[in-house]
């Protein structure tokens, strides 16, 4: 690819550029730079919030806007389930797709709609694609090409997506059916996984745990709980801006590992890739720039700082950076001095 010809931007329209995982040229772009692309909710999201600030964008207002939770997606995904006038048969599946009705579509620790959301959206996949796409499946449920069709079906009750293939059977066709029966079903798995409807919210279900990468993941039981930082609930999703992630295969068996276990609706949630890092600065006052890190400071697991920045980490909280030498001397608490022998 010629130097010149790289994708950029100087000074465009509005002012502002944002990137967020999202493609960074369309299709008249004349060379491959990839084809994995965040579908656009996310830096949708950024446009839509920058231009909700009055006046001049403050690196506070960046700050909200790195931990912002709404999932753009649901809102077309929620329209199109509801049209369906989905009918649960138990009082686990209602509870679910009033949850879903009730919900500010924000991913925040303590939401039950997220929670719910997130279950019948899986599993609203898993009952449409997983009979015609078979072993293919854990490659392509929980994407965004799957959320798309998702949206497209749930819209299209006569598409022959909805007809159920059962081997040495004949196919079935019955969207409401089958959307009331995966309601049910993802009721059951949460009650089976998280007991009563109370402890259903999005922080039960989406946790993190950091582990320590050689013996943290040794398999030695009381060297892995040494190490390795206990769990816990995270705001966020895949397809926010706060995207702390998980991988949806995991429901699905793995050919390249016959003794894998599938894992259920109470962990498939748990949280496999987030922010690394976060930092804010505004270039008219570098000392008041503020960063975050996922852990801590110190890589050896017997440091004081090595895991001290998770519950900042967790909810969106920033530790200052000092720039300029006189505010970086001010602010040490300890000086290592490496000097020849």
């Amino acid at each position: 690819m010629p130097r010149d010809a790289l994708p950029w931007q100087l000074d465009p329209n509005g002012g502002q550029i944002v990137s967020a995982n999202n493609a960074a040229v369309d299709a008249s772009y004349p060379y491959f730079v990839g084809d994995d692309w965040d579908p656009g909710d996310r830096a949708a999201r950024i446009i839509q919030l920058l231009g909700q600030v009055p006046g001049k964008v403050t690196a506070d207002d960046m700050r909200a806007i790195q931990m912002d939770t709404k999932v753009l997606r649901a809102d077309a995904m929620i329209s199109a389930l509801l049209s369906l006038s989905p009918a649960p048969a138990t009082s686990d599946g209602q509870v679910l797709v009033q949850r879903i009705r009730d919900w500010d579509h924000q991913c925040d620790i303590d939401s039950y709609g997220c929670a719910a959301y997130m279950a019948v959206e899986l599993a609203l996949q898993r009952a449409i694609f997983d009979d015609e796409l078979g072993p293919i499946a854990r490659d392509y449920v929980g994407s965004p090409f799957a959320w798309r069709a998702l949206v497209e079906v749930l819209r299209a009750p006569n598409s022959p997506r909805w007809d159920v293939k059962v081997p040495d059977a004949a196919s079935t066709h019955d969207p409401a059916g089958l959307v009331a029966s995966a309601i049910d079903g993802a009721g059951a798995e949460l009650r089976k996984a998280d007991g009563d409807p109370a402890n259903w919210h999005w922080g039960t279900l989406h946790q993190v745990t950091f582990r320590e990468s050689t013996l943290g993941m040794s398999g030695i039981l009381p060297l892995e709980l040494y190490f390795n930082l206990a769990g816990r609930g995270v705001a966020g999703a895949d397809g926010t801006i706060d995207n702390n992630y998980y991988r949806i295969s995991r429901v699905y068996p793995d050919p390249a590992k016959p003794d894998y276990k599938p894992v259920g609706l109470g962990q498939v949630f748990e949280v496999t890739n987030g922010p690394s890092l976060r930092f804010t600065v505004d270039m008219s006052d570098l000392d008041a720039a503020q960063i975050m890190i996922t852990t801590g400071q110190s890589g050896n697991p017997f440091d004081s700082h090595y895991g001290d920045l998770i519950p900042l980490w967790a909810i969106g909280e920033n530790v200052a950076l000092p720039f300029s030498s006189s505010n970086v001397a001010a602010s040490a608490v300890e000086t290592l001095t490496l000097a020849p022998p």
